[in-house]
């Protein structure tokens, strides 16, 4: 792949949007359409994400990747206040 693409839910609720697997490590989708396996990425689009942008990122795709950061995103905190200003 040449560049990073962003993978919308089919359902933006679904509990198994992510989940971390002992023997995978972090998995994408109920379906497991994105998860490791040792040094490769496996994909199987489809049942939790929505098919991406190329056909390289559709079902039945395997990679061999180098390094693979995952970030998590979580709605804004409440500024904390002071406790020195009352």
């Amino acid at each position: 792949l040449s560049s990073p693409c962003k993978m919308k839910l089919n359902n933006a609720n679904d509990q198994y949007a992510i989940y971390c697997s002992t023997s995978h490590g972090p998995v994408f989708g109920g379906g497991d359409d994105l998860y490791t396996s040792g040094s490769n990425v496996d994909l199987n689009i489809g049942h939790t994400y929505e098919c991406g942008p190329s056909t390289q990122l559709n079902e039945g795709f395997s990679y061999t990747i180098k390094e693979m950061e995952v970030f998590q995103v979580t709605s804004k905190p409440a500024p904390l206040q002071d406790p020195r200003k009352k």
